[in-house]
């Protein structure tokens, strides 16, 4: 059996053995500077209590996030069925190419982050055939809008688009 001290000395040397093995998983090896990113969600960061404009300029300009993955919320641009508000996508997309970062656009009704589904309340009485419409319609209107954003390397259409 391990006396007291010898378990102590075990547990700081394990300890030691984890954080070493941290610094070198977090190590980039190669020499060039480490690129990371972050999800940005307009809506969340004003739940937080925060401006949501000073937030995305600090993950860009203050932590250099390379990456960002943007949500379009689609009770935000079509609040009122077939009238698009996109100044709020525009200014961040905006944004991430002032830094050049790259983004990927999430859109569609699920979303992450929880409550998950954003969809307008008008869609909410509409019968399941002319809501699937409804839907393809938004991503049809998102995706002409912001194609031809260089900085848009990627589309992430629904989260978890089968639950």
């Amino acid at each position: 059996m391990l006396h007291f001290i010898e378990k102590i000395t075990l547990v700081a040397v394990i300890i030691l053995l984890l954080l070493l093995g941290v610094r070198l998983f977090l190590v980039d090896f190669s020499g060039e500077a480490m690129e990371w990113g972050v999800s940005f969600d307009q809506n969340y960061a004003a739940y937080l209590g925060l401006d949501p404009k000073a937030v995305l300029q600090a993950a860009l300009a203050d932590l250099g996030a390379d990456h960002l993955r943007l949500t379009i919320p689609w009770n935000d641009v079509e609040g009122e069925r077939d009238v698009y508000d996109w100044s709020k996508i525009d200014w961040q997309l905006q944004e991430a190419r002032k830094y050049n970062a790259e983004v990927i656009l999430t859109l569609g009704r699920k979303l992450p982050r929880w409550p998950e589904c954003y969809q307008p309340d008008w869609y909410n009485d509409l019968p399941a055939a002319e809501q699937r419409i409804e839907l393809l319609q938004m991503i049809s209107q998102s995706v002409e809008r912001y194609q031809r954003y260089d900085n848009i390397i990627a589309w992430q259409v629904e989260n978890e688009p089968t639950v």
